[in-house]
């Protein structure tokens, strides 16, 4: 059978020849990466960022991308680019999310965009090639409005605030995926790093063995003192006294101050003699100091939970935290104990400490903590039971 020849009597060989690519406009391909990822603690998603180093949109935050080259995929194009932009090397699938086409999608030329999505584990950025900054930024909804937020900026906030008390700031890093090391740094704090292993006292040992001055203050980075407070440390740090200081806590959560139930404002010990304290328990740790106890004046303004999302996270990791230690501990327990214990939490948090009295989110917080501590006993009946298995 001879070759099939078209209506000019060519064939295939003899068309792509004499084909010219040039009678046609060639637009320019490009490629995105929509690249999610789920927090340390699960308690938001995450989408990765780069800002522009040049034209056109310099300076502004977008999608890491780039062109693709002639001679590789658009899939390769994907993994190279997100590589030279964030230095991430991923071994995970990228899925083909959507195709844009708009003639006027670019002010420089006609381009095609194809995007991509993967969600894949949070790990450190670090920008190169076109991009001025990667970082990670929190996804929320709020009225229908997509907003993303990137907490680092909050870390300048607390160093100032400890400096108006303290000669040396130390800080522990989990290892942080945005720039809170570099701003720590720059803002004149020490910063050491411990990864997170579900243990807050673990946390606080390990920078307390780094300290050098006679005192040390602990204050947590959704924590802030007030003026009163500052004066009262500034005067108690003077002293030669071997005593340990308690501060008043005063909570906010949901843009709301707190005075009973659940969030009732209490006295934590944070100032001791830096050689005669040490911490104990992986979850609600604790100090262990033999030294005299006195209460400072003024008070820590702690800003605790912002949304409901990131309260049930954190409910669940506490949760989960106090059952795997009760476990090693050995502790045992049952259905009828844990519906005992809860019920009993209740009735603490909202009648004894008149958690009704902060409303209907002292009232909803009350019936939470019945929950919270369901939830912790139940999480231990449960290893348990694996363990019988």
């Amino acid at each position: 059978m001879g070759e099939i020849r078209n209506k000019d009597g060519l064939t295939e060989e003899e068309f792509l020849k004499q084909y010219k690519p040039s009678k046609y406009e060639r637009p320019s391909v490009t490629v995105d990466m929509l690249i999610l990822c789920m927090s340390r603690y699960l308690d938001n998603l995450k989408v990765l960022l780069i800002q522009r180093k040049n034209h056109p949109y310099i300076n502004c935050w977008a999608l890491a991308g780039g062109f693709v080259g002639i001679h590789e995929s658009t899939y390769d194009a994907a993994c190279r680019e997100l590589q030279e932009e964030t230095g991430l090397v991923t071994n995970t699938y990228l899925e083909q999310l959507y195709t844009m086409s708009n003639p006027d999608r670019d002010p420089r030329m006609r381009v095609i965009d194809v995007a991509y999505i993967t969600l894949m584990r949070e790990q450190p950025v670090l920008a190169g090639d076109d991009a001025k900054k990667a970082l990670w930024f929190d996804i929320s909804l709020h009225d229908d409005i997509l907003e993303l937020k990137n907490e680092e900026e909050n870390i300048c906030s607390v160093i100032k605030n400890a400096q108006k008390v303290a000669n040396e700031v130390l800080i522990v890093d989990s290892g942080s995926l945005d720039e809170t090391v570099e701003l720590a740094k720059n803002a004149g704090a020490q910063v050491i790093y411990r990864a997170w292993d579900n243990d807050f006292s673990a946390q606080r040992n390990f920078a307390l063995d780094k300290v050098k001055t006679e005192w040390v203050l602990y204050l947590d980075a959704d924590e802030r003192f007030n003026d009163e407070l500052i004066s009262a440390i500034k005067k108690a740090t003077e002293k030669c006294e071997d005593i340990q200081y308690k501060i008043k806590r005063k909570s906010v959560a949901f843009g709301k101050e707190f005075n009973y139930g659940v969030l009732k404002p209490d006295f934590v010990p944070r100032l001791f003699k830096t050689k005669h304290v040490k911490w104990i328990n992986k979850v609600h740790e604790h100090p262990v100091c033999d030294d005299k106890v006195n209460v400072l004046d003024g008070y820590i303004q702690h800003y605790t939970y912002r949304s409901w999302q990131q309260y049930y996270n954190k409910f669940n990791q506490y949760t989960t935290i106090w059952a795997e230690n009760a476990y090693e501990k050995g502790q045992k327990t049952n259905f009828v104990k844990a519906f005992g214990h809860a019920f009993f939490g209740f009735i603490q948090m909202g009648i004894l400490k008149k958690g009704f009295l902060d409303g209907a989110l002292g009232l909803v917080l009350s019936v939470n903590h019945f929950f919270y501590t369901l939830t912790k006993y139940i999480k231990l009946i449960d290893l348990q039971r694996k363990e019988e298995s």
